[in-house]
């Protein structure tokens, strides 16, 4: 690799961390190795390969977070994330990604530190997810991946003279190879007739037949390094773009021999390594380092094939990693932010879909933290952040505190020398510290008990004053600030992975791990075997991924799903006493009357997985009643208690299979009605302690088109409103409560038509919204809502928090001292809702009742909103925010009721759907209420989104 290469990939991973996802790797056998891994639902490292499918619905992402991903285009959803098995180490890099032109595979290589054999290929199922080839034995390091055209092969390009393998995808035999490079080769690709190219850093482009045999070998010239590649769509020719230049050439993709070299020589920073054709052909682009002052990275298009007039395109702020086109004119890019940028089509607005991970490279003096480490301050994008563990609790822009201590630079009897002499090693007295060759010192602190605390890019270090090593620990990403406790016990560190990280500064044994995002609304909080504490929106940040072996692709599972077992911030609120987590979990054990949680073992607990054998995806049926095989397979000790459907999300009433108890590895049958159109199928099941992972098809109806076939004509809008601030007793003038349900109901009935022809809505308001109407409003629900209809259900009165722990929906009449007699628990909500067998959407908007205390919103969403129940749920506010109590009550409603118009969407014949309602309601309410009130949608994962209302279309 050439020194400019190795400083690219330096530079990445100074910026980001290298993003590797693991934090703690509990011992165990190769199948059932555990590890904890975040999952904010986007990449999390560097973006560095992008790959579509022919049709141009599908893009593919790989990232040193260690996971391929799947996204829809053009609008950029998430379909799937695939992981890879845990290495020894639990670090897993992957470094390429391909799709089938078909997208029905997905292929994904990378390395797996601490194998005796490094290197492996895995190709996916897109469709379930499953690893369906593991490739070993392996020459060295893949750094590219592609497929031809047809889909028969499949090409590698490789590290250091490996160069070139291809495999058939029939049975994943050799194709053919090439290992006679003179460096690595980080591109290949091929053209519509099966002629393969690749790059080399060793200044070749080479040209290989159908057969795989040579065609042509071209140097590209003294000190040029080829390395991103393209073909143009017919074939003809292929652009090359280099790794130490911004200059691009266009080749004769039957000699390679030079056609000519598009303008570049206003382009005088940076590198335009990665290079693209459109769909069309008639534009060609690159990308790489190349940049404005401010510090934006350009795409650079070049108009009629690539030899009209330069023109740059502001794309990301980080390094441009890879462009791919696709079908109908658009681009998607991956870039180093790490961001994916999808243009549908040129002009177009642009997806922008990006981490939202923290960037602690200037933390520097607002690192603060308390003598003893219970309390920590530092700065987020917008906002200053102060967490404290013992509560645990996440507090945005809290007032100075003098009792935080920046980190010190220096100290008494201690002098550090050439520390920002990159070129050279720190001393310390005198004494130079033992760096490795290829590690940089980017962090420093001095602690009271003369010892310093050094970030590096490969390590976080602690020296005493002579110099010696105390203790080193590999970290996840660079540590770019650093700090330690004036009590000499603590030592912390924020990463280049967006983690803060407590460490015994003894040791250096981690014993607390913090995520929160740039915007410090959504956080998360865990010590390294998984007891966690987190906002009630934030414990789907973490999961466990569990090994299936070496050939099978690893589960996920959140650890929202052993909520009961692992959500113990009492055990945080004990480390920082004990030093020890094994300690604090028996002392918090103690002190709650809780069995020892040690016992357990997390393989013990986990939900079994439920594989669909038939009907396949995609399928159409012809019949009303369909027969679905399934097979359960075990993961604990625990017995499946149950198996049911769901139809586009919704619980499937009365569904049962032919077996009373279901089986585990035994082919079983469930056979329910499917309606005649295009429908979601997924199978649950569940032991005593969790559900398991969904398993989904998706089905036409026979005539019917694919998902996503708008609503039928005859479906129905069901409306349950009710507003009450229960003030018990006799009413003067109309509440506001009352006011808004109304105004929510009007609304919603002035759209009648389409897309439902009937609109029908109940309102109860003020003395009219007493328990029993209450539950004869819920009642109603049941006995006339059908499958092919839409519920919508407004609760614009009180919730509060109950002396027992829990949430309940206050009715007029409802004694706030005795909820549960008199009330509704969210557990009653949520079971008559699921209850319905038609699509369901509950919209909170708490009022307020004298002398209770709110519940926590997004808490109760989260209980109600689960893939078990299929109801959507949309809250006015977000966790810890009381728009009554800031005096914007009502915001809320207004806001809806001016989505509804005319006045959302780009015209008047998109219908308005329930993700595009909570999108408008998340910008627009925050600017009714000055921003102290941010709406949220939660979408269970298995719904659909349905529509609400067509603009511009009504009976009226």
């Amino acid at each position: 690799m050439t020194l400019w290469l190795t400083r690219l990939f330096r530079y990445v991973g100074l910026a980001f961390g290298l993003a590797v996802s693991a934090v703690g790797v509990p011992a165990g056998a190769e199948s059932g190795r555990q590890i904890l891994v975040l999952e904010t639902g986007m990449h999390r490292g560097p973006v560095l390969r992008t790959s579509t499918d022919s049709a141009g619905t599908r893009l593919a992402t790989v990232a040193e977070d260690g996971t391929a991903r799947l996204w829809s285009l053009p609008d950029g959803n998430l379909l799937r994330t695939f992981r890879t098995p845990i290495g020894a180490s639990g670090i897993e890099r992957l470094d390429a990604v391909a799709l089938s032109p078909d997208g029905t595979l997905l292929a994904t290589a990378g390395t797996r530190a601490g194998d005796e054999v490094l290197p492996a290929l895995y190709v996916f199922d897109t469709g379930k997810g499953t690893l369906v080839r593991r490739l070993r034995d392996l020459p060295n390091r893949i750094n590219h991946l592609t497929f031809s055209r047809d889909g028969q092969f499949l090409a590698a390009s490789m590290a250091s003279h490996s160069g070139v393998r291809v495999f058939k995808t029939q049975d994943w035999t050799p194709a053919g190879s090439d290992g006679g490079y003179g460096s690595d080769s980080y591109w290949a690709e091929f053209n519509g007739d099966g002629r393969l190219a690749t790059t080399s850093l060793d200044g070749m482009v080479r040209l290989y037949g159908p057969d795989f045999h040579p065609l042509a070998k071209m140097a590209m010239g003294k000190g040029k390094h080829p390395y991103g590649l393209a073909f143009s769509p017919d074939g003809q020719m292929l652009a090359i773009g280099y790794v130490d230049s911004t200059k691009v050439d266009v080749l004769s993709a039957r000699d390679l021999s030079l056609l000519f070299s598009p303008d570049s020589a206003s382009a005088t920073n940076g590198t335009l390594n990665s290079v693209a054709w459109s769909a069309d052909g008639r534009t060609l682009m690159a990308g790489g380092r190349y940049g404005n002052p401010a510090g934006t990275r350009l795409l650079r298009l070049w108009r009629d094939s690539g030899h009209g007039a330069a023109t740059d395109v502001p794309a990301t702020r980080g390094t441009i990693m890879d462009i791919c086109a696709f079908k109908g004119g658009g681009v998607a890019i991956g870039a180093a932010d790490p961001a994916i940028r999808i243009i549908p089509t040129p002009g177009a607005k642009a997806v922008e879909l990006r981490s939202g991970i923290p960037d602690y490279r200037t933390l520097g003096a607002h690192f603060t933290v308390s003598a003893d480490g219970h309390r920590l301050g530092f700065a987020l994008r917008t906002h200053g952040a102060l967490f404290t563990p013992a509560e645990p609790r996440l507090l945005l822009d809290p007032p100075p505190d003098s009792t935080l201590v920046a980190p010190q630079a220096t100290g008494p009897g201690i002098k550090i020398s050439d520390w920002q002499d990159h070129r050279r090693h720190p001393s310390i007295n005198g004494h130079v510290l033992p760096f490795d060759t290829d590690e940089r010192q980017v962090s420093l602190a001095v602690g009271k008990s003369h010892h310093v605390l050094i970030g590096t890019t490969r390590h976080l270090r602690l020296f005493d004053d002579k110099g010696a090593s105390i203790w080193q620990q590999p970290v996840p990403g660079t540590p770019w600030a650093v700090n330690a406790a004036e009590n000499g016990r603590v030592a912390v560190a924020a990463y280049g992975d967006g983690t803060i990280r407590w460490h015994r500064l003894s040791d250096g044994h981690e014993l607390l791990a913090l995520f929160a995002f740039e915007d410090g609304k959504r956080w998360v909080a865990w010590t390294p075997s998984g007891y966690y504490a987190a906002s009630p929106d934030g414990d789907d940040l973490l999961g466990w991924q569990i090994d299936n072996g070496r050939d099978a692709a690893p589960d996920f599972m959140p650890v929202s799903r052993l909520r009961d077992r692992f959500r113990r911030p009492d055990i945080l609120a004990k480390v920082f006493d004990t030093l020890d987590e094994t300690q604090a979990v028996g002392t918090a054990d103690k002190a709650s009357g809780r069995p020892d949680s040690s016992k357990d073992g997390l393989r013990s607990t986990l939900p079994p997985v439920v594989t669909i054998r038939s009907p396949k995806d995609g399928a159409t049926m012809a019949v009303r009643n369909v027969t679905f095989e399934y097979t359960l397979a075990s993961r604990s000790e625990q017995p499946v208690t149950k198996v049911w459907a769901l139809i586009d999300g919704r619980p499937v009433p009365g569904s049962q299979g032919e077996e009373d108890e279901p089986e585990i590895g035994k082919v079983q049958r469930l056979t329910f009605p499917v309606p005649p159109r295009p429908v979601t199928v997924t199978l649950m099941a569940k032991t005593a302690n969790a559900p398991a992972d969904p398993a989904t098809v998706q089905l036409r109806g026979q005539g019917t088109g694919p998902p996503g076939t708008p609503t039928p004509a005859a479906a129905r809008l069901l409306i349950l409103a009710v507003g009450t601030e229960g003030r018990e007793g006799a009413h003067g003038p109309e509440t506001v409560a009352a006011r808004d349900a109304g105004r929510f109901v009007d609304a919603l009935r002035a759209h009648q038509g389409a897309p439902y022809h009937t609109i029908t809505a109940r309102l109860l308001a003020d003395d009219k919204a007493g328990r029993d109407a209450v539950t004869s409003g819920l009642d109603w629900l049941h006995h006339e809502a059908t499958v092919d209809d839409v519920v919508l259900v407004l609760w614009r009165g009180p919730i509060i928090g109950g002396t027992d722990g829990q949430a309940y929906f206050l009715a007029e009449d409802t004694d706030p001292t005795h909820p549960a007699d008199s009330g509704f628990s969210v557990g009653q909500v949520r079971d008559a809702l699921k209850a319905l067998s038609s699509k369901v959407a509950l919209i909170l908007d708490p009022s307020l009742r004298v002398g209770t205390h709110p519940a926590d919103l997004a808490q109760v969403a989260k209980d109600i909103a689960t893939t078990a129940s299929g109801i959507l749920v949309l809250t006015a506010a977000s966790s810890g925010e009381n728009p009554i109590m800031t005096g914007h009550d009502g915001a809320f409603v207004t806001a809806l009721v001016e989505g509804l118009p005319d006045t959302i969407g780009p015209d008047h014949i998109q219908p308005l759907t329930m993700d595009a309602l909570g999108q408008w309601m998340a910008e627009r309410v925050p600017q009714l209420t000055g921003d102290t009130q941010h709406p949220h949608l939660w979408h269970p994962p298995t719904v659909p989104d349905f529509p609400l209302v067509t603009p511009g279309t009504s009976d009226e």
